[in-house]
């Protein structure tokens, strides 16, 4: 059975007032398959605010793995506020092309400006 869960590593870490698009890839765990669908975000706490999920429509190099990573095989999403010294966990869920449903965590953590 393929795995349908990713957790990203490192750790991301953001300054209070930064306001920039974060990804998951979930290509370890889609075996060959892709992303289909609107996927969904949330974070544990109303202090980090998160929205506006879409699947990457191109290709991209993820910023801390140095992958390169296909289109439609992560999540990006929007992220912006928090309160410093708190991590947060953002739980980002997707849908494969074969309706499997497939559940990201990354953990954001707000350091001080």
């Amino acid at each position: 059975m393929a795995r349908t869960s990713v957790s990203a590593i490192p750790d991301i870490e953001k300054a209070p007032g930064d306001s920039q698009t974060y990804a998951c890839n979930f290509t370890e765990v889609l075996s060959g398959r892709s992303l289909s669908g609107s996927p969904t975000v949330a974070s544990d706490d109303a202090g980090l605010t998160v929205g506006s999920p879409a699947l990457n429509s191109s290709t991209y190099v993820d910023d801390y793995t140095g992958e390169t990573v296909a289109a439609n095989k992560a999540v990006q999403y929007a992220c912006s506020a928090g309160v410093a010294g708190t991590t947060y966990k953002v739980t980002i869920t997707a849908t494969s092309d074969d309706g499997s449903t497939i559940v990201g965590y990354q953990h954001i953590k707000v350091r001080s400006s």
